[in-house]
């Protein structure tokens, strides 16, 4: 099923954006659609700080979606916590830990080492605001092709 019309329009604009932006600035090049980005799939996540709310450390999984993740927060601010994948050899000079403050309407682009190096998650102590939602955007070869698992 193709996304709906709205959220469409959202992808879009995210990848507008990249034309209001500096050009020298080379991370949004990364989710522009001649590179290749195009999410098939998107999710809202809505937390409540009161009711204990948290997400869980994870890396994506990497063959349930590829290339970078995209994260627009709509509503509310909290801080995501990296820290390295155990034996990850790639990040071995890198800081073990890192926290990064989601402001509301910020964009965030994980790939590289942050998207397959390290976990990612978001304490429940550690939303500012006692609301957050969220909209994930992704590339799923799962939904573009209907494989369940790989070949």
């Amino acid at each position: 099923r193709p996304l709906p019309v709205i959220i469409q329009t959202v992808i879009d604009r995210i990848v507008r954006a990249k034309e209001a932006i500096d050009q020298h600035n080379q991370d949004l090049n990364i989710i522009k659609a001649e590179h290749g980005w195009k999410p098939n799939e998107a999710n809202a996540i809505c937390y409540y700080r009161l009711r204990n709310d948290w997400l869980a450390p994870h890396v994506d999984n990497r063959f349930m979606s590829k290339g970078p993740i995209v994260n627009l927060c709509v509503f509310g601010t909290a801080y995501m916590t990296y820290s390295k994948e155990k034996e990850a050899p790639a990040v071995a000079s890198k800081p073990q830990q890192i926290k990064v403050l989601l402001k509301c309407r910020s964009l965030q682009i994980m790939r590289g080492l942050a998207r397959y190096h390290y976990t990612h998650e978001i304490r429940n102590e550690d939303f500012v605001s006692d609301k957050r939602v969220s909209l994930t955007f992704r590339c799923s070869p799962v939904t573009e092709t209907g494989q369940t698992r790989p070949r």
